[in-house]
């Protein structure tokens, strides 16, 4: 089946596992050093761009005495049909975003190319030996991805470029920043409304930008049993489920600042969602609370909290504590989803969830259109009250169930389980020189 194979075979690339158990605390004591000012002073005085020089410099001996080699090595021991084929280079920006589409992409296509999938990162080696004819990444954004990209085109003069955009750039905030970045040949979106602002702020040629859907969300028709969801999840009760959802804003135990807003009043909101949170798990044992993170956040202050609450009914969900579960294993399977200005509201929505943002504190331009389809909060009474509502008989309203169907379309085009093989196709059509 489709969603094991993921699950089972992709975990094992290590580059989307987390960390076991005994390194949480040495994870929490590293981001404590990291909240240090002298550290973040020090820090700050170095560029991204001289950052990135001196990891290539630092790099540079193992890709070419250790990585190249063996890869040479590797590809001469293939047989000849695998060599002929046309090859295709995945360059993995956050793993734990973009893994789940490569490997649903690399199955589909397993019989016709010969495909890996890295570290963007780690560009080099296979970009001198492995030899892509297309390389395909998550995004053109970042000082990182970028430099791949570049010194693909200086090394491979006939190497094609494609970005399979991994997020439909849903916050008002991110569009400019989103829709940047260059280098690449075609760009690949979800739906007609991430076109338009590839258009608008990226200035981009419509005929070069491809409105497919998204690979991943054929989990969402193809969604794991209740009996899957329980033995990944680790819970052996028939609660009623209420999960809360982190955002991308909190990177690594510190505020993303590329975006200008009060990082202080973003930790404020993050402490008293979760403090109002863990508040209503403890006085309602009957019902299961979940806490999902964002893959790119560390679990410095869920846990803690949870322990020092003693709360038999909450586990927390990261990639420290276990293996990054995707979110869409958990949609299907819960009654209620708390988020703050999350896209995963919007992913619940495919399920009819009932979600609710919480906006404990004002965030101004950060909330996004896609909250008109949830019910908003401004307290932790409210909160209590509105989740209940929806444990009991209350359903979403027609008016904002005709507003997420729409959202949907428009954001992220057909949910019908085949946008892998749409975008397999496409690929396809690109090596063969069928779209100019």
């Amino acid at each position: 089946m489709i969603r094991k194979v993921f699950y089972v075979d992709s975990y094992p690339y290590n580059l989307i596992s987390g960390l076991k158990m005994d390194k949480v605390k040495l994870v929490r004591i590293k981001v404590a050093i990291e909240g240090f000012f002298i550290f973040r002073f020090v820090s700050n005085l170095i560029s991204r761009k001289s950052k990135l020089r001196i990891y290539y410099f630092l790099a540079w001996p193992k890709d070419f005495f250790l990585t190249r080699p063996r890869l040479r090595n590797k590809l001469k021991k293939l047989d000849k049909s695998t060599k002929n084929k046309k090859r295709i280079l995945f360059l993995l920006g956050d793993p734990a975003r973009d893994m789940m589409t490569y490997s649903l992409l690399m199955k589909e296509m397993k019989d016709d190319y010969f495909m890996k999938s890295i570290n963007h990162l780690s560009h080099r080696p296979y970009v001198q030996v492995f030899k892509p004819d297309l390389i395909i990444i998550s995004e053109s954004r970042s000082i990182y991805m970028s430099r791949a990209t570049k010194y693909a085109r200086r090394k491979l003069k006939e190497v094609k470029i494609l970005t399979l955009h991994g997020e439909g750039a849903i916050n008002p905030a991110a569009f400019e920043w989103w829709s940047s970045g260059y280098n690449q040949d075609w760009e690949m979106v979800w739906g007609n409304k991430p076109k338009q602002i590839l258009i608008e702020y990226g200035k981009k040629n419509p005929e070069k930008v491809l409105v497919t859907g998204n690979p991943r969300f054929d989990y969402h028709v193809n969604a794991i049993s209740e009996e899957e969801f329980k033995e990944i999840v680790n819970i052996d009760n028939d609660k009623k489920r209420v999960l809360l959802t982190t955002n991308f804003l909190i990177y690594k135990g510190r505020v993303v600042r590329d975006f200008d807003f009060d990082i202080e009043k973003y930790m404020q909101l993050r402490e008293e969602v979760s403090e109002a949170f863990t508040n209503i798990a403890k006085r309602h044992p009957e019902i299961q609370f979940l806490i999902k993170l964002h893959p790119s956040e560390v679990d410095e202050i869920y846990t803690p909290m949870v322990k020092r609450k003693k709360l038999k009914n909450t586990q927390v969900y990261c990639k420290e504590l276990q293996e990054n579960i995707p979110i869409n294993y958990f949609l299907p399977h819960i009654d209620v989803l708390i988020h703050w200005s999350s896209t995963t509201s919007t992913e619940a929505w495919m399920h009819e969830k009932p979600t609710i943002s919480v906006q404990l504190v004002d965030m101004g331009d950060l909330v996004g259109e896609f909250n008109k389809g949830s019910f908003v909060v401004k307290n932790e009474e409210d909160l209590e009250k509105k989740i209940f509502e929806f444990l009991g008989d209350k359903t979403i309203p027609e008016e904002m169930r005709n507003f997420q169907l729409q959202f949907i379309e428009e954001w992220y085009g057909p949910i019908d389980g085949k946008r892998t093989a749409c975008v397999a196709q496409y690929i396809q059509d690109i090596i063969n020189n069928k779209i100019n």
